[in-house]
């Protein structure tokens, strides 16, 4: 899944964690959905700081010595 995806998905879930109804939506599923929402907010600034870093303007900030840095 690309950043965008991720963000879409964490957006979907969540509005189901608080909408959702029906068989089966209980707070432990609610819960669930909830924090599998988190994950891909997580995975989506995940992706969108590794994009940020590997821009040219990233790059002219020094990001690069900063990464040599911390490796």
């Amino acid at each position: 899944m690309t950043g965008e995806q991720h963000y879409r998905e964490a957006e979907r879930l969540a509005q189901r964690s608080l909408d959702g109804e029906g068989p089966g939506y209980d707070e432990a599923f609610r819960a669930r959905l909830a924090a599998v929402a988190q994950v891909h907010a997580t995975l989506a600034v995940a992706a969108a700081t590794a994009s940020a870093i590997n821009t040219p303007a990233a790059v002219r900030a020094g990001y690069d010595e900063y990464l040599d840095g911390a490796r």
